[in-house]
């Protein structure tokens, strides 16, 4: 089965990263190399091509993305269908999740301090 997507989280449009299916605990599908076709509505947008397999027509299956820095649960599933298709680089299937939050440091200066010495 093939499947044409963009993948966004929390509302940002992946350009990179590995998109991987799932049926259990069995990987039923890798792709980071995107493609990013030169004309119609998503031109020059990064969308994932993946053959997905499975043992039968049927199978859910679920999405993850690891964007280098973390793995993120998509939303989306699929029903696998023989020799199935979904999306297209004219109409990609949507995969959907929310980023993880990144760790910031934050230094307050204290007014009451010699200098505004951080406290």
């Amino acid at each position: 089965m093939a499947l044409s997507a963009l993948v966004s989280l929390s509302g940002v449009e992946q350009t990179s990263g590995v998109l991987v299916a799932w049926v259990g605990t069995e990987v039923r599908g890798v792709q980071e190399t995107v493609s990013t076709p030169p004309f119609g509505a998503y031109a020059g947008k990064s969308i994932y091509q993946i053959t997905l397999y499975a043992e039968a027509g049927g199978e859910t299956m679920r999405f993850e993305f690891y964007t280098g820095s973390a793995t993120v649960s998509l939303t989306e599933t699929v029903t696998f269908e023989v020799n199935g298709s979904v999306g297209s680089v004219l109409a990609p299937f949507l995969l959907t999740g929310t980023a993880p939050l990144t760790a910031t440091a934050v230094i307050v200066l204290d007014a009451s301090q010699p200098n505004g010495h951080a406290s």
